[in-house]
């Protein structure tokens, strides 16, 4: 920062204040923005195979997207469809 309370951020000057602004907009946008997990993190979250996790997905058991060729998993969605009991890890549902 200089002297004239100007900041230099990614070679762009701008002021304290919208320098706040944009770092708020940021942290905002973070928070709405899901976190997505790997079926590699969901197998070890929840003590199963990866391929019981590809298979709950493909079942449309376990909420998942598909970004190209991988599939992951939001931490929202199953946060929340864990808290609705979820469903599926039961014997009752084994191939």
């Amino acid at each position: 920062m200089n002297a004239a309370g100007t900041l230099r951020v990614g070679g762009r000057a701008m002021s304290r204040t919208a320098h706040s602004i944009a770092k708020e907009s940021t942290e905002v946008e973070d928070q709405l923005l899901p976190t997505f997990l790997t079926a590699h993190q969901i197998a070890d979250a929840f003590q199963v195979s990866r391929h019981r996790v590809y298979d709950l997905a493909r079942k449309g058991i376990i909420p998942s997207v598909r970004i190209g060729r991988q599939l992951r998993f939001s931490s929202d969605d199953v946060g929340q469809w864990v808290r609705a009991g979820g469903s599926g890890l039961g014997s009752h549902d084994a191939a």
